[in-house]
């Protein structure tokens, strides 16, 4: 049948059952010691992780700054060049304006000679 028995002698079964108590202790301080060290070692990876994750954000947070501080460079650029195109506008306006009543008064002194010579004739 299949209820087979190994016969251990009385003198050896103290001996058998501290072997395998033995060893079955040093399996579970390698068990735990093992399960410390994938505990330890899981929670590195997470903070490790979680690091990464944490330097991605900021990365990302000054990549935004810079390209907002780049756009608004470029705004503020764009309207100095605006303004410099209506100043040098206005002052050409200015100029021509100028230039036709120097004309304008060049002319009515012209007249004005011509008029006081009419009279003194």
């Amino acid at each position: 049948n299949g209820n087979h028995q190994l016969a251990v002698p009385e003198s050896d079964h103290n001996d058998v059952t501290s072997i395998c108590s033995g060893s079955t202790s040093s399996s579970k301080q390698s068990n735990t010691s093992y399960g410390t060290q994938l505990s330890q070692h899981l929670r590195a990876l997470a903070e490790a992780e979680e690091r990464e994750k944490q330097e991605k954000k900021l990365e990302e947070e000054e990549n935004q700054r810079a390209a907002a501080e780049e756009r608004t460079r470029k705004e503020e650029a764009k309207l100095q060049r605006r303004q410099l195109r209506d100043e040098k506008k206005q002052q050409e306006e200015l100029r021509q304006e100028a230039e036709r009543l120097k004309a304008e008064n060049d002319h009515l002194k012209r007249l004005q000679r011509q008029a006081d010579e009419e009279a003194e004739r």
